[in-house]
């Protein structure tokens, strides 16, 4: 049964790849650039960031979600906030790190606990966020 095939190269993998393709062109696209503050079209694209970071935490606050999430998709979830903050913080994103903690169920000192508490997805997209956070700002 074709909508039964989750190994491989069945329906799981190819959903799995166009998340990541579609998260790829967001991360591309002018939304995510660097833009002078006094730009233009820094207002237009200010509430569409703004929506893309709602949904990114929504669908972070989802364990389910969170748990099916394979680790390329995840990091580049990171990715994508990574790029919100550094165009949001810290004029429409004043709190950035306690909004993505918060999302994950994480309290601001879980470290190694959130993991022992069985938080594993959640820790992981924590620190996928931070590794991007260093890479990119």
């Amino acid at each position: 049964n074709a909508a039964a095939d989750d190994g491989g190269g069945g329906i799981a993998a190819r959903c799995d790849a166009v998340t990541f393709y579609a998260l790829t062109t967001l991360q591309r696209s002018p939304l995510l650039r660097c833009l002078p503050p006094s730009s233009p079209s820094d207002d237009d694209f200010s509430a569409l960031r703004s929506r893309l970071r709602r949904l990114l935490l929504v669908t972070m606050s989802r364990d389910s979600d969170l748990r099916s999430m394979p680790t390329f998709v995840v990091t580049k979830v990171g990715v994508l906030l990574a790029l919100l903050v550094r165009e949001e913080y810290p004029h429409f994103w004043p709190r950035p790190w306690g909004d993505v903690t918060t999302a994950l169920g994480l309290p601001p000192d879980a470290g190694g606990a959130a993991i022992a508490a069985g938080k594993s997805a959640s820790a992981g997209m924590c620190l996928s966020f931070l590794d991007a956070v260093s890479d990119e700002i």
